[in-house]
């Protein structure tokens, strides 16, 4: 009786002990990186209520920041932090103003995940960072062997306040129909 009894006690705390589970986006913002969850199993047979102003993480490197352009039913991978986020995400170190360790309340979205009924990426460029947008089949491949492949079925567009410089032994041109050239300081040197 003392045994299950402990049993129970266990198995309670560890209930209350979350590490990481799958979750659906129900909205991004993707100013303030945060969004609202739906944490993807139930407990005693009821959906858990939305987590809201979930931390999104995104790659971050001083000024540098690669944003996840997550959307409405995105499935994400969200970790639960050993201590309470409240006002820890800042510059210094803080009291934790709430004892609670691996809280769901305490989620934060760490990648996006495929779902078994979407369609398997292309197997092309398994070895290369390939950035894709899996509708359109847009990508751009940093390749393992060196170089960068772009493709885009809509226009590519390269703006610059100052110049655009391309600098190599060769530089081919290819277009089906034409090459437009406009403005008023073009100069061919040979």
């Amino acid at each position: 009786m003392m045994e299950r009894t402990i049993e129970n006690m266990i198995e309670q705390e560890l209930a209350d002990l979350h590490t990481a589970t799958p979750a659906r986006i129900d909205s991004f913002d993707p100013e303030r990186m945060t969004a609202t969850v739906t944490i993807l199993y139930k407990v005693s047979g009821v959906t858990l209520p939305p987590v809201i102003e979930v931390p999104v993480a995104c790659m971050k490197a001083g000024p540098f920041v690669i944003r996840p352009p997550y959307a409405v039913g995105d499935i994400v991978l969200v970790i639960f932090t050993e201590r309470a986020l409240d006002y820890i995400l800042s510059l210094t170190p803080q009291e934790v103003q709430c004892k609670g360790r691996h809280r769901i309340d305490d989620a934060v979205i760490v990648s996006g995940l495929k779902i078994d009924s979407q369609e398997n990426l292309q197997n092309s460029f398994a070895e290369d960072l390939l950035i894709v947008n899996i509708q359109t089949n847009d990508y751009v491949v940093l390749k393992k062997t060196g170089g960068i492949e772009v493709n885009s079925t809509q226009a590519v567009q390269i703006t610059s306040a100052v110049s655009i410089e391309l600098s190599a032994p060769q530089v081919n041109i290819s277009a089906s129909d034409r090459v437009n050239i406009s403005d008023s300081t073009t100069r061919w040197d040979t």
